[in-house]
């Protein structure tokens, strides 16, 4: 009976929640398309949205006011009639227990958009090996091909342009890998290598720093059979004396002339791969430094109209470096974002429920000076108390449980922390580039 009592009161409830939450959602979805770069709807059209959001409301309603229901037939009735209703201490342990999920969800949601945010400025910070300073990337085409050596002369005695390449992948991605043999390599040992093809003046278009050897170079024409490793490849492969030591590459011996820095390629949340670059014709793209310049746009317009000369069937459709690696980070920081909006209203949830256990705190404690005092005597004192008191009594009862419910929480944060600290991205400071 007193199920059916509460359950219609607890039903409409549901049903304001649910209008609530629609016209919510109607106005907030905008700004969350934004913030996602998605087209997002609610389908109103829909039978099976309409079904399935009545059947949530029904279900929540039976549910909260099956919980008073129950509660309330446990009491006997001739204790109620006598005021001798008396709720005791495990009355109030699911609220607590409810507040104390609450803050270990915030603290989780909190610590963890923190940790993000932190690995996301650790990752941001690395040292890429190269300079994505006015780097851009145009597609090779069979015409521009044809043409490259030309387009380059012209761009670099024109002043367009410091140094310009072609290379089977941008600077930004890895497209090819291989194994290599060195000597003293264990049998049963594979490693794959990024492989780059290259033209010449690979490096110093990327302004890749050598470290022992030198760079590929037409005064060399051997240099169709060598190789350039980088300082992971070397960490790999343990070399006592590298340069001059010939590499087994598809069957075919050459000859390691330099060795490079590490360059960032692939994952920014990932260690740098061992690495070779050897030159030779496979395509891919153009890669060129741009030449100091006050007005960007005027020199793009300018090396637009020396592609349309060499290149005249394309488009100049170019990408530049750095807004390319930038796109690498854009999962996460939606994920950091998103993860810090959800962690703000989880905590502006659990303060409502602090709030909400301090007042019945406050209740029971005027209740139970009602039933010793009387009525009458209590609702003066309580009317100076409430004026001059309760803010006192409030604000102490809500940092008691404050501190209550941090002291419950402490494990899930000591928890979180320590697993962040072994760097959940895949990448700490500690890793050498």
């Amino acid at each position: 009976m007193l199920v059916l009592q509460f359950s219609p009161e607890s039903i409409l409830i549901s049903l304001f929640a649910f209008l609530v939450a629609i016209v919510a959602a109607i106005v907030a979805l905008p700004f969350y398309n934004d913030l996602v770069e998605k087209q997002l709807r609610i389908p109103m059209e829909s039978p099976t949205f309409w079904l399935i959001s009545l059947a949530l409301i029904l279900i929540t309603g039976l549910l909260s006011g099956s919980y008073p229901a129950f509660y309330l037939s446990s009491f006997k009735p001739i204790k109620v009639l006598k005021g001798k209703v008396m709720i005791g201490r495990k009355a109030s342990w699911p609220r607590k227990a409810l507040v104390t999920v609450q803050f270990m969800l915030a603290i989780f949601l909190l610590v963890s958009t923190l940790l993000i945010y932190q690995q996301l400025q650790l990752v941001k910070n690395r040292q890429l090996g190269y300079n994505q300073s006015g780097l851009i990337m145009v597609e090779l085409n069979e015409e521009l091909k044809k043409n490259y050596q030309m387009l380059k002369i012209d761009l670099v005695q024109s002043g367009l342009v410091e140094s310009m390449t072609i290379s089977n992948s941008p600077v930004t991605d890895i497209q090819s890998n291989n194994f290599l043999g060195w000597p003293g390599k264990p049998e049963d040992e594979k490693v794959l290598f990024t492989t780059i093809t290259c033209k010449y003046d690979y490096t110093q278009t990327m302004d890749i720093r050598i470290i022992e050897g030198r760079d590929f170079s037409e005064d060399f024409p051997s240099d169709s059979t060598a190789i350039i490793v980088n300082k992971a490849a070397m960490d790999v492969m343990k070399l006592s004396d590298p340069i001059g030591t010939e590499l087994e590459l598809w069957g075919t011996k050459r000859t390691l002339v330099g060795i490079v820095d590490n360059v960032l390629m692939g994952s920014p949340f990932q260690e740098v791969k061992p690495l070779f670059m050897i030159m030779d014709d496979w395509g891919g793209y153009v890669t060129m430094r741009i030449a100091d310049t006050n007005d960007l746009s005027v020199r793009l317009l300018d090396i637009g109209a020396k592609m349309k000369k060499y290149n005249p069937a394309y488009p100049f459709d170019y990408k530049f470096a750095d807004l390319e690696f930038q796109q690498k980070f854009s999962t996460i920081e939606l994920t950091n974002k998103l993860s810090g909006i959800f962690a703000a209203l989880s905590i502006f949830i659990t303060g409502l429920g602090l709030f909400g256990l301090a007042a019945l705190h406050r209740r029971t404690a005027h209740q139970r000076d009602w039933r010793t005092e009387g009525f009458w005597r209590c609702r003066a004192r309580y009317t100076y108390d409430d004026l001059q008191g309760f803010c006192v009594f409030g604000t102490y009862r809500l940092c008691h449980h404050i501190a209550h419910q941090l002291v419950a929480a402490l494990p899930v944060f000591a928890a979180i922390s320590r697993c962040g600290s072994k760097s959940s991205i895949g990448y700490s400071r500690s890793q050498v580039l």
